[in-house]
C-alpha cells in the first residue's frame, strides 16, 4: 500500500508444509510488528478482489461521476456530509497516487472482472428497487447487509479502528480550505 507504514500493513502467508524457513521468517516479521495471518491463495484472491478491486472501483466511479456532473467542487464542499467527505479522502488518495498502482490492482486480480460485474448487477438491482419505489425491498437489502456482515457487532470497535473520523475530517478540510 502506498504511503502506509509497514507496521500497519497486514501480511498474509501461505503454509503448505510448515517449513522451518517460513517459521523463522514469521518470527522476524512478528518482531518487526507486522500484522501476520495465515491464509490460502483462494481466500487471498477473493478478499483482495473486495478490498482492493471493489473499493477502488467504487471510488473511481464516484470521482468520474463528480467530473461528469460539472458542478463546482467548492459548492460540493459546502454541502458535503461526513460520508461524502470520507469518500473525498479516499478519492484524494487515489488521485494523488501513481496510476500504475491502481491499474495493476484492477487489471491483475484474477477475480477483478467478476467483482466489477457483481457491482454492475448490484447497482442495477438497487436502481430498480428505488425506481419502482419498493421500500420493503430496500429495507430487506439493508437487513441482509446487517445480518450477513454482522457489521453491528463492530459498532463499538469502529471508532478505535478508524480513530476519530470527525476530527480527522475537520483537520483535513480545514487545511484544504487554506490551500
Amino acid at each position: 500500500r502506498p504511503g502506509l507504514s509497514v507496521t500497519v500493513m497486514p501480511v498474509a502467508y501461505f503454509s503448505k508444509n510448515g517449513k522451518q524457513e517460513l517459521q523463522q521468517l514469521i518470527i522476524i516479521l512478528n518482531h518487526l510488528g507486522l500484522l501476520l495471518f495465515e491464509s490460502t491463495a483462494e481466500e487471498h484472491d477473493k478478499a483482495l478482489s473486495i478490498i482492493q478491486v471493489l473499493v477502488h472501483t467504487l471510488i473511481l466511479v464516484f470521482g468520474k461521476t463528480i467530473v461528469n456532473e460539472k458542478i463546482s467542487f467548492e459548492i460540493l464542499l459546502q454541502y458535503a456530509t461526513p460520508p461524502f467527505r470520507i469518500l473525498l479522502l479516499f478519492l484524494h488518495r487515489i488521485a494523488s497516487g501513481v496510476p500504475e498502482v491502481y491499474w495493476d490492482i484492477q487489471c491483475n486480480n484474477i477475480l477483478g472482472e467478476a467483482m466489477r460485474e457483481q457491482l454492475r448487477q448490484n447497482l442495477g438491482n438497487l436502481s430498480e428497487i428505488v425506481t419502482n419505489k419498493q421500500s420493503n425491498k430496500f429495507e430487506n437489502l439493508i437487513d441482509e447487509i446487517r445480518n450477513v456482515t454482522n457489521i453491528m457487532q463492530y459498532e463499538t470497535a469502529l471508532p478505535s479502528v478508524f480513530g476519530n473520523v470527525n476530527s480527522a475530517l475537520e483537520a483535513y478540510f480545514n487545511t484544504s480550505k487554506k490551500l
